[in-house]
């Protein structure tokens, strides 16, 4: 399905740690986030980057899609949650600190 997907770990800047994919209007949307403290959503049919988030503190250790690909889950290891819209050009729609440790 995916031959450019090696792509994925290597365009993080370390460990990839979580992804979640969702069919979006009949395409594949493919999230990571990983030790670089970035969340990355990727084109499931070419396996090319769309958008980076940045704004974790700490490892990204889960991700999570909307059903529609409009929003996006976030969290690290510090506690934060952050969602995102990739429907807006500042994408941060929400920061949620909800966990302690």
């Amino acid at each position: 399905m995916m031959s450019s997907f090696p792509d994925l770990v290597l365009e993080h800047k370390s460990d990839v740690l979580c992804s979640d994919m969702a069919e979006v209007s009949g395409y594949s949307v493919i999230v990571s986030g990983g030790k670089d403290r970035m969340v990355k959503v990727w084109n499931g049919q070419d396996g090319s980057c769309d958008f980076d988030f940045r704004g974790h503190h700490s490892d990204v250790s889960c991700v999570c899609i909307s059903s529609n690909g409009s929003l996006i889950a976030s969290g690290d290891a510090s506690g934060a949650v952050f969602v995102w819209d990739t429907t807006q050009p500042s994408h941060l729609y929400k920061q949620l600190t909800a966990h302690s440790r």
